[in-house]
């Protein structure tokens, strides 16, 4: 079902044009949010000579964690090299064997021992083989994570970078410990359900603090590449590219204050009309997805060079066409937690439609508890169902009967993607619109 290329190429050059001027309204912008900016911006790269907008806490963080922990990178690859010929459980514990140091090394020991704590608790949760119990265990550990996100004397005695530190791992920490748990109770003879794989799984350094989330199965799953050679080029070719946009978007940062804008409703304001609101917003959107490209793209390298099975890195928002595949293709383990562990144990592809709504808001119910319990969280989350509910119900109506004998017969191949094309975006809008919520709280948006 494809439209003539002169149409095709049309749309094209209308997109390119649309995202051309945005980006212009937002450099020509630079200097007039300085002028009105709360915050003092640090001092860029000497040869630009121009502020750069550090207001991002997790690209800042990012960046100093990098520099500061390049050294364990380079140990957990001659440790793991050294273990890599051996069986697979062996190279479980050399994972554990470098986590662990690297917590002990990193962490004072009152983040160490909660860390310890969450992880010896899901293991002892495995070993009882009840779903029931794992759910409660992990509600109660996402609680608890909430309750230290909003602890000012945890926050006073650990530090920003300690804090951020153990706040994220906790998190990343309940979903593997669940995928760990949940599969040893539905497959509980099988035997890389040990103490090992689980260790190595959870604290495996290079998607422990950034991620990307890796469902056990992902884990466990090894695959060896063809050639030591192939594994160093592959390597060497995805630390590149994970470095170049780390460059791309340290060098932007001098010139499009986005990150900024997103905390001040004034500086949104000096877009001026409602097309400089859509280049905001949609640029919003691609640096954030930038900056995943970076922080998983980094945990991705690592993994595919051990051998692993990662997910593959954060799909283009630019390339989305329906926001269920911005669930499925930006955070693909994420989405592969949500869907095998809840939403599929809580329906089935015959199940009624009641019952799959029903599932979805089950699965979002989570996501809000795990992301935080906040009331722009609570609206980016309700917002982020309806629309997948709307969704659902235009695909319902696509394959009905009725729709085949009323409009199928009625529209040409070419005009029934034309119309597809238009009722999707009307379905995209508010879900767009939702990432406002997301990224920037209740202040930008009311």
């Amino acid at each position: 079902m494809l439209l003539p290329k002169f149409e095709t190429y049309f749309y094209l050059g209308i997109y390119l044009l649309f995202l051309a001027h945005g980006l212009f309204k937002l450099y020509n912008k630079k200097d007039q949010v300085l002028s009105i900016a709360n915050v003092e911006f640090q001092q860029g790269w000497t040869w630009i000579d121009r502020p750069q907008d550090n207001t991002n806490e997790e690209f800042e963080y990012f960046k100093d964690f990098l520099w500061k922990n390049a050294h364990w990178y380079l140990i957990h690859l001659l440790v793991c090299e050294s273990f890599r010929y051996l069986k697979q459980s062996r190279r479980s514990i050399a994972h554990a064997c470098v986590g662990i140091a690297f917590l002990v090394a990193t962490f004072k020991i009152h983040s160490f021992l909660v860390i310890v704590i969450e992880l010896l608790s899901f293991y002892a949760a495995s070993n009882v083989r009840s779903k029931s119990f794992t759910w409660v265990l992990a509600i109660s550990w996402m609680c608890g994570i909430n309750f230290i996100k909003n602890s000012n004397e945890l926050y006073e005695f650990l530090g920003y970078r300690e804090y951020y530190e153990l706040i994220i791992s906790l998190a990343w920490c309940v979903l593997k410990c669940l995928s760990f748990t949940l599969g040893k109770i539905k497959d509980e003879h099988n035997k890389i359900y040990n103490l090992s794989n689980f260790i190595g799984y959870t604290v495996y350094f290079p998607a422990f603090v950034h991620g990307p989330f890796m469902i056990f199965d992902r884990y466990i799953a090894f695959a060896e590449h063809p050639s030591q050679g192939s594994r160093y080029m592959l390597l060497l070719k995805r630390l590149i590219r994970v470095f170049f946009w780390l460059f791309a978007l340290d060098f932007s940062l001098h010139f499009i204050y986005i990150h900024y804008m997103e905390k001040d409703i004034d500086a949104v304001k000096l877009l001026g009309d409602s097309y400089g609101l859509y280049a905001f917003g949609y640029f919003m959107g691609q640096f954030f997805h930038v900056f995943y490209v970076i922080t998983y793209g980094l945990g991705i390298a690592f993994a595919s060079f051990d051998g692993l099975n990662p997910p593959n890195q954060p799909k283009c928002i630019g390339y989305i066409n329906f926001y269920s595949d911005m669930w499925k293709y930006f955070d693909q383990g994420l989405y592969e937690f949500l869907f095998k562990h809840i939403y599929a144990e809580l329906c089935t592809k015959n199940s009624t439609s009641l019952r799959k709504v029903f599932s979805a808001l089950g699965t979002f119910f989570f996501v809000y508890i795990w992301h935080g319990y906040y009331l722009n969280i609570l609206i980016w989350s309700i917002l982020n169902v309806a629309c997948l509910i709307l969704e659902k119900l235009l695909k319902y109506t696509i394959d009905s009967s009725w729709y085949k004998e009323n409009v199928i017969k009625r529209l040409s191949l070419q005009n029934q993607q034309r119309l597809y094309a238009i009722l999707g975006t009307q379905i995209f809008i508010p879900s767009a619109f939702s990432n406002f919520y997301f990224f920037s709280g209740l202040e930008i948006v009311l």
